[in-house]
């Protein structure tokens, strides 16, 4: 249970400082859904297959890239908390840039 708790608080820690910058990207997400709302053809369906797969491949590069940004390795994690907040913090980004790129896909561009 200890465990648990205390991969809770270090995913408090660290979104804290980022609290204003998460704000800032909801109201980013906020106004991307609305122009694309009302800009008219919006394939919405045909827009998320897109960003899921930016997301996914964000996601993947980030399990590499983060342990080295948090000054730490993937040979220094030995313990499967670290491997849970690893998978957490990437899913998070591969998350936050399919929801972003989601209302930008999908709106239709007319052909020229």
């Amino acid at each position: 249970m200890y465990e648990i708790w205390l991969m809770m608080n270090i995913a408090w820690e660290l979104m804290l400082p980022a609290m204003p910058v998460l704000v800032v990207l909801l109201l980013a997400w906020v106004a991307l859904m609305a122009r694309a709302r009302f800009s008219g053809g919006v394939s919405w369906r045909g827009g998320l297959g897109r960003a899921m797969l930016v997301g996914l491949v964000v996601a993947v590069v980030a399990f590499f890239t983060v342990p080295a940004s948090l000054k730490s390795g993937l040979s220094e994690m030995g313990y499967w908390a670290d491997w849970v907040t690893l998978l957490g913090l990437s899913g998070a980004a591969g998350a936050i840039v399919t929801v972003l790129l989601w209302p930008i896909l999908s709106v239709r561009r007319p052909a020229h």
